[in-house]
């Protein structure tokens, strides 16, 4: 039977600590990097809908348009 203030024993559990305080930090930053990537696609894709939504816009000028070429004007 191993006594409780075995040298292996306390060892064991001291790396354990410390592999289980490091994974949570490493889940802890990918954590941060998924939430900071997903916002930024977010106001990416956002930013993009507009532009599209402005720019292929059809019908809607009928003077004083911002882009000479549609045949709408």
């Amino acid at each position: 039977m191993i006594e409780p203030n075995h040298p292996n024993l306390n060892s064991r559990g001291q790396a354990l600590v410390e592999y289980i305080l490091i994974f949570s930090l490493f889940a802890l930053i990918s954590m941060g990097l998924i939430k900071a990537f997903s916002t930024m696609m977010d106001n990416t894709f956002t930013s993009l809908s507009f532009i599209l939504s402005q720019h292929l816009s059809v019908g809607v000028c009928e003077q004083n348009c911002f882009f000479k070429g549609y045949v709408n004007q």
